[in-house]
């Protein structure tokens, strides 16, 4: 049996993007999760994390294990549905920004 489906709902990439218009976030719900890891977290994901809820969407930073595996996306999940996040935002490379999409399909957001 094939599965096919389309993931993310909205990729932005750019030099300094996180600086700049945050509407493109803002219209897509009201709490969202920001995953990251490595350096990504101090460097981008806390001060997006910061500017976000400064516009009224209120986000919090969930910090990627290095050796992610079936557990932890378990819980991961958990995390995101108790937290009631209608967004996921992936702030990293391609180990994050997999997990993101693994993520927000399964709470479909």
């Amino acid at each position: 049996m094939m599965k096919s489906y389309s993931s993310p709902a909205l990729y932005i990439q750019g030099q300094n993007i996180l600086s700049q218009d945050y509407d493109q976030i803002t219209c897509l719900g009201h709490r969202a999760i920001i995953l990251s890891n490595g350096i990504a977290v101090n460097v981008a994901a806390e001060p997006l994390c910061q500017t976000l809820n400064t516009q009224n969407l209120v986000s919090e930073v969930v910090v990627i294990s290095d050796h992610f595996n079936d557990h932890e996306l378990t819980n991961l999940t958990a995390l995101i549905k108790e937290r009631a996040a209608d967004i996921v935002i992936a702030v990293g490379g391609g180990k994050v920004i997999d997990i993101s999409k693994i993520v927000a399909a399964k709470i479909d957001c």
